[in-house]
């Protein structure tokens, strides 16, 4: 093969290649921002390939081989350089591409963020806010974006001290408040106050360029707060009159009490002496010894009697009742025969169950056992329940019987077969002057009430359980040792 063909196979590769390159760099003109760049060498590579084809056409030159040589090796370095140019390009769009995807995520989420972002430059112009700046402000971003934060939207009020903080903060002399509270001027022209937290920007070589600020609206949740500090001093200023009101009733009827529990003490003597002479001079004319008296005079003197008796029994139940809610009840307490105090008070109520025809059933099977309390207050109890039984049946036993427990409590219960006792009543029984519905008008509607506060006074208790029609069951329940109990209703 001989030098002419040689070089003109060469610089035939070299068209090729050069041709490669110029089609790479045209294809890169419609895909690159880099238009420019792209055309120009475009330009030359053509310019570069129409000298090759003029070359390898006409064959002028001196020495063609080493131009065909020094032509291919240069259409190889061109064809690498356009490549990896535009490779280099390729990667710097997928970058940019990237950029633009996290600039648009970030834009994202300061668009749909609940809280205020606000860019400044150093000279404390605005440079980015996202749309709730925007909402609170009542302004369009075109509007805020290169105005002057501080003299625009800061009140006049705190503007200089504002401007005084922003200045030192650019300058690096102090650092940035983690958070403060500040307002800002809304398009009415109202004021809200903002909660912000700031952080400097920096350039490259570290010094400040700006700052970004989020804040959060907080001026209903400080009204709130306002007006709940504001509902809190009211409500202590009422709760203090109220308590005021409250220790002066208090001691009013304290006062009342003691006024009562005095007259009551003191009229004691002075309503039982005639009520006592009432009685018995009326049992001396119903005994005949003051003369013979007519039937009807025999009658109305009897009634006269019974009703002195009412009377005085209705004086005794207010003094005892009024004596135990002072607390003037002193308890003596002694040891005694449990069932001594049985016997006792059954033999009390024996003669009226006689005379109605009822059966009393005593069972007392703790025969050695003692109980040492109040035994006049534990008789009272258990004379008012017997004597309650034996009053309201008609026909059919009353019973009482006592037992000890493993507790050191001794239980007594008093049943009867007589009418019962409501549901709705056996709470209400234990309170003054109340009585069942179906009592009627019989007793003085105060001795269970008393019952039920000596047995507290004991330590113990006084419950119910009734049937109508069947009977009723009172139970009291006290420590066998009052001393082992605190006392006192």
């Amino acid at each position: 093969m001989n030098e002419e063909v040689l070089t003109r196979a060469i610089l035939a590769v070299s068209v090729a290649v050069q041709l490669a390159a110029a089609v790479v760099a045209i294809l890169s003109i419609k895909v690159s921002g880099k238009r420019l760049a792209w055309i120009l060498l475009t330009c030359g590579l053509l310019v570069q390939l129409e000298r090759r084809l003029f070359i390898l056409i006409t064959g002028i030159g001196t020495s063609l081989l080493h131009e065909a040589v020094t032509a291919f090796v240069v259409s190889v370095l061109i064809l690498v350089g356009v490549l990896g140019v535009r490779l280099m390009f390729h990667s710097l769009n997928r970058c940019a591409v990237r950029l633009e995807d996290e600039r648009n995520r970030t834009q994202l989420y300061l668009d749909t963020a609940e809280v205020m972002f606000v860019v400044l430059d150093s000279n404390g112009i605005v440079e980015l806010v996202n749309p709730k700046v925007c909402e609170i402000l009542g302004r369009p971003t075109s509007e805020i974006v290169g105005t002057p934060w501080i003299d625009t939207f800061v009140p006049e009020v705190a503007r200089e001290d504002v401007r005084e903080v922003f200045a030192s903060l650019m300058a690096g002399e102090t650092g940035p408040v983690e958070y403060y509270e500040n307002a800002v001027i809304g398009s009415d022209g109202d004021e809200r106050l903002i909660a912000w937290r700031n952080t400097l920007l920096r350039d490259d070589a570290g010094a400040v360029v700006g700052t970004l600020g989020s804040g959060e609206d907080i001026t209903e949740r400080v009204s709130i707060e306002d007006d709940l500090r504001r509902l809190n001093a009211e409500l202590e200023t009422l709760v203090e009159a109220r308590t005021c009101d409250l220790e002066k009733m208090n001691q009013e009827l304290s006062e009342a009490n003691e006024t009562k529990s005095r007259f009551l003490a003191s009229m004691s003597h002075e309503l039982r002496t005639p009520l006592n002479s009432v009685i018995g001079f009326s049992g001396i004319m119903l005994d005949g010894l003051t003369g013979e008296i007519t039937e009807e005079q025999h009658r109305q003197l009897g009634m006269i009697r019974d009703s002195g008796q009412h009377l005085l029994a209705l004086v005794n139940d207010v003094l005892d009742l009024s004596k135990i809610e002072a607390g003037e009840v002193a308890l003596k307490v002694s040891c005694f025969s449990i069932c001594e105090l049985i016997t006792k008070t059954v033999d009390l109520v024996r003669f009226g169950a006689e005379e109605k025809g009822l059966e009393l059933e005593v069972v007392c099977p703790c025969k050695d056992e003692q109980l040492c309390t109040d035994m006049r207050a534990v008789e009272q109890v258990l004379i008012n329940l017997l004597g309650n039984a034996v009053k309201f049946t008609d026909e059919g036993t009353v019973r009482i019987d006592v037992s000890m427990t493993d507790e050191g409590r001794a239980v007594f219960r008093v049943s009867d077969t007589g009418v019962g006792i409501p549901a709705e009543d056996r709470e209400r029984i234990f309170e003054p002057f109340e009585r069942t519905r179906l009592s009627g008008s019989q007793g003085t509607g105060l001795g269970l009430a008393i019952s039920s506060r000596l047995a507290a006074e004991l330590g113990g208790s006084l419950s119910v359980e009734s049937q109508l029609g069947v009977g009723s069951t009172f139970t009291l329940d006290i420590p066998t040792r009052i001393d082992d109990h605190e006392s006192g209703v």
